[in-house]
């Protein structure tokens, strides 16, 4: 009996590498996530509902959180562009979390710029 894994599944992954920094261990389940599309539970004003998608924002958020937790600024933001070419729309989360890692390595005229 072999369980698959689901969006779910993945994001609860990369959140847990993320804390550990283990950046080759998340871009591996990244693309796992990326090429194994599923379907995502998702709430929204008090409806649940289930859509097919291959790799979410919260995913793309939580591997920008790892480089973030490396004080790898340049491949958080990388990650922030190849979201955007994908053609998702960063949130609030994943600005914020890129700005914080260009802030933290003292970088912030590199964000400006960006």
């Amino acid at each position: 009996m072999g369980i698959v894994p689901n969006q779910v599944t993945y994001l609860q992954l990369l959140t847990a590498i993320s804390k550990s920094k283990d950046a080759e261990k998340a871009e591996k389940v990244f693309l796992e996530a990326k090429n194994n599309p599923g379907a995502f539970f998702c709430k929204e004003n008090k409806r649940s509902f289930f859509i097919e998608i291959g790799v979410s924002i919260q995913m793309y958020n939580s591997l920008i959180l790892c480089y973030t937790r490396r004080h790898e600024p340049e491949e958080a933001m990388k990650i922030l562009r190849e979201m955007k070419n994908e053609g998702l729309q960063p949130d609030i989360v994943c600005y914020t979390t890129v700005i914080n890692a260009f802030k933290n390595a003292k970088n912030l005229k590199k964000v400006r710029n960006s």
